[in-house]
């Protein structure tokens, strides 16, 4: 995962200069460290792991005070990032918190200060070799709104992160080459929340979806869309148990009505369509074919006095020929629009 900039993590993989040291001694006051100081510093180290972390000090206050070094100009700024943050920004932080995951610091504890990049400001710690943002850090673009704070990779985001979105979703997790990849938490501004799996920026894996307002799903993802094996369950007690495709119940699944009513079988675009069987609440059981929703095709029905009438349905209803089975007596008779019209001989 991203972390620190390595040169913070291994100080002492630095080959020190002389130049370096006479830099520490000759140094000008900078953000909160006087030359007087450093040079005592310099006298009074006991040993070559303080030296060479003023080392590295130094070389981040050449950097900043020599911008044509990044052949970039990058000034610096004298506000600080609470004073240009959007409102949504600052709304969406005081509901949330502070960046709870892990520290993103590395050894080097300077102030850091605010940095002009183009139209992005940005504040943490650099790698000196590729002149990029490497390590822990804050930006924070002025045009979009969006801000990230968290680990950092060659200018990207990369490991443990918090980003807040332009329009005010806040995804904390995992990052990979500037993208959401990984394990992570998607907190929509509207108040839809999901925990789970993502790849390439999209919801894509395992993961649990919930709507405050409307249903709750739990499964597998693939580009932002239920696809795959997951149960859904809404809030007026509905539940799904099954098959999804492309972001709708579709291939073979079972449902519970919260009134008792229950159906197991195919499905599509949201609908029983194809070969199900169905279990009311007052004891009505059928089986047969199903079209967008309705029992449509051939079926049979047990209905509750006993009969069974086995024959074609119509958008819920007889509707054809059938035949009616009441003990031991069989009939066969026509039916329109769930309208018995007559008996029929063989």
């Amino acid at each position: 995962m991203g972390g620190a900039c390595s040169c913070f993590q291994n100080p002492n993989s630095i080959s020190m200069k002389p130049e370096d040291g006479e830099y520490i001694i000759n140094e000008d006051t900078y953000a909160g460290f006087e030359s007087s100081n450093l040079t005592a510093t310099f006298h009074q180290a006991t040993g070559i792991k303080r030296l060479l972390k003023q080392v590295i000090i130094s070389k981040y206050l050449t950097c900043l005070l020599n911008p044509s070094s990044f052949k970039i100009k990058y000034p610096l700024c004298s506000h600080s990032l609470k004073d240009i943050e959007s409102d949504l920004v600052k709304t969406n932080e005081s509901e949330y918190g502070d960046f709870r995951i892990t520290s993103i610091w590395g050894e080097l504890t300077i102030p850091l200060p605010l940095i002009l990049i183009d139209d992005i400001y940005y504040q943490g710690e650099w790698d000196f070799l590729t002149k990029l943002p490497h390590g822990g850090g804050t930006f924070y673009n002025k045009t979009t709104g969006e801000k990230y704070t968290g680990n950092l990779k060659h200018g990207k985001k990369h490991g443990l992160g918090r980003l807040i979105q332009s329009n005010g979703d806040l995804y904390e997790g995992e990052f990979y080459e500037g993208e959401m990849h990984g394990n992570g938490t998607l907190l929509y501004f509207q108040g839809k929340v999901y925990i789970g799996e993502f790849k390439k920026g999209y919801k894509e894996g395992y993961g649990k979806e919930q709507d405050r307002h409307d249903s709750c799903y739990e499964g597998d993802f693939v580009e932002n869309k239920r696809h795959g094996n997951g149960k859904l369950i809404w809030a007026d007690g509905k539940i799904y148990s099954g098959e999804f495709f492309n972001d709708k119940i579709h291939g073979l699944g079972e449902c519970w009505w919260p009134e008792g009513k229950r159906y197991y079988g195919q499905w599509e675009d949201d609908k029983q369509h194809g070969e199900g069987q169905c279990i009311w609440d007052d004891g009505r059981e059928y089986i047969g074919q199903y079209f967008k929703g309705q029992e449509d095709g051939t079926g049979k029905m047990l209905m509750t006095n006993g009969e069974i009438y086995d024959g074609t349905w119509k958008k819920g209803k007889q509707h054809g020929k059938g035949t009616v089975t009441n003990n031991e007596d069989m009939r066969k008779g026509k039916w329109e629009d769930g309208e018995f019209i007559k008996w029929v001989d063989e």
